[in-house]
């Protein structure tokens, strides 16, 4: 029932007059209300029990008069019938939450408690510039990631869009970390998606170095959070990245993870009644992600290059939002725990991961070289399996072997190591050099061998 001094609603001088409404129901993390005159992706108030505190809520859908609002807080504080009041605005992200070097939630807020709660506010922050397409837009300028074996094998372009597919605990935390301090990028914006609070704080506080932390926002939600405030974390952090790209900066975005923000958008989805179209997850968790991978690039004026990790379990095959993720990017990135079991961090399967762009950011020698090698450990992974069957243990020793060592050692990278272009070019001729030696070694002993047995 719609408050009786709000029966009549329209819009005056192109400002929406304020409403209000009642609580219908509750449906666990969704609340229904008869409401008028707002529209999905507003904000409104809810009275709670506690009546000095009133609780956000954004508007998800709507039928008729009766609007499915996703509450920033736990629905056990809201009464039947209590009021929901709307002004017809979006939230108001502080200012604040633009500059370089703070740790703030969901709505731009400092975790150290200092700033006010979040308030609805007529000013909206300023659109950012959309990337269109135009010539200017064309991503062709190199960004150093600072790790050796990205640098090598997935040579990166500013303004791309990366997935990283890692199993829990294979060091997929650890790589964005150390893209954050081992880059090039002006500007480093983590969304860390219901994440543990220990986690955030270990991060924040000790992980990034203090020249790494001037120059980083993170905007953090946790796993107790609701999951509209899990959710509206990346959507800050995007907002945070799209402000310096505007101003000309080399934005690098981190957000972990993809996967549980798909899962907060899937239980808001089913919660307001979508219905389940793959694997669970509704029509609008499709709709939603490329709009925000999309976002990601360059305007012509600065750039994003975003990495968003995905968690796997088992085939990548098995989860439906990997095929999606995998199509919206420029190139991926697989991490493996065979390689972390046996110590080599970041674990990147270099004969899985791609960038799309690695052509058109390196030259054709590199490439080259990055192909002798990647076809020279698929041999030796073919190898050590025909050795298992075979009961034959030769592949554990010779010259093939040591190479293998020293590529790996090559890979094998500390999180607050960097490495320059040049270092990591040196390194690969030298492999290169290394490699051809050993395959034409190999090429003679094959001849000698054909040449015995002829002769026999």
């Amino acid at each position: 029932m719609i408050c009786p001094e709000d029966k009549v609603l329209r819009t005056i001088a192109g400002k929406r007059v304020s409403v209000c409404g009642r609580v219908r129901e509750v449906l666990g993390p969704i609340v229904k209300a008869n409401l008028l005159g707002v529209a999905v992706g507003d904000f409104v108030s809810i009275s709670t029990r506690h009546r000095s505190e009133p609780m956000l809520a954004r508007v998800v859908s709507f039928r008729d008069d009766l609007f499915s609002l996703s509450p920033l807080g736990h629905t056990n504080a809201i009464l039947p019938g209590a009021e929901v009041r709307a002004s017809g605005t979006r939230m108001h992200r502080n200012h604040g939450a633009f500059a370089t070097g703070s740790l703030i939630d969901a709505f731009g807020r400092g975790l150290d408690g200092v700033e006010n709660r979040p308030t609805v506010d007529s000013t909206e922050l300023p659109e950012a510039t959309p990337c269109l397409v135009a010539p200017n837009t064309i991503l062709n300028q190199r960004m150093t990631s600072g790790i050796r074996t990205l640098d090598c094998f997935t040579p990166l372009a500013r303004g791309q869009r990366l997935a990283v597919f890692a199993e829990p605990g294979v060091g997929k935390s650890s790589l964005l970390q150390s893209l954050a301090s081992s880059s090039d990028a002006d500007v480093v914006i983590f969304a860390l998606v219901g994440e543990r609070r220990r986690e955030v704080s270990e991060l924040y506080f000790r992980d990034l170095d203090a020249a790494t932390r001037e120059k980083t926002v993170v905007v953090a939600s946790t796993s107790a959070e609701p999951a509209i405030v899990r959710a509206e974390a990346v959507e800050t952090a995007m907002r945070v990245a799209e402000f310096h790209r505007d101003k000309g900066k080399h934005v690098l975005l981190l957000v972990d993870s993809l996967t549980r923000l798909l899962r907060s958008l899937r239980e808001i989805g089913l919660a307001a009644g979508e219905l389940p179209v793959r694997r669970g997850y509704p029509s609008s968790v499709y709709s939603a992600l490329p709009e925000l991978i999309e976002r990601a690039g360059t305007n012509g004026t600065g750039t994003i290059t975003a990495f968003y990790t995905l968690l796997v379990s088992g085939e990548l095959d098995e989860d439906p939002m990997v095929e999606e993720v995998k199509g919206l990017c420029d190139g991926h990135i697989i991490l493996r725990r065979s390689l972390a079991e046996r110590g080599i961090f970041p674990a990147i399967d270099i004969s899985s991961s791609l960038s799309r762009l690695a052509d058109t950011v390196s030259n054709h020698s590199q490439r080259e070289i990055a192909t002798e090698l990647v076809t020279f450990m698929q041999e030796r992974e073919e190898e050590k399996q025909l050795g298992l069957l075979s009961g034959r243990r030769e592949y554990l020793e010779g010259a093939g072997a040591r190479l293998e060592e020293t590529l790996l050692a090559f890979m094998k990278q500390g999180k607050n190591e960097s490495s320059t272009l040049d270092d990591t070019h040196a390194r690969m001729g030298e492999m290169a050099r290394i490699l051809r030696q050993h395959s034409r070694n190999q090429e003679v002993a094959s001849h000698s061998r054909q040449s015995s047995a002829r002769a026999a």
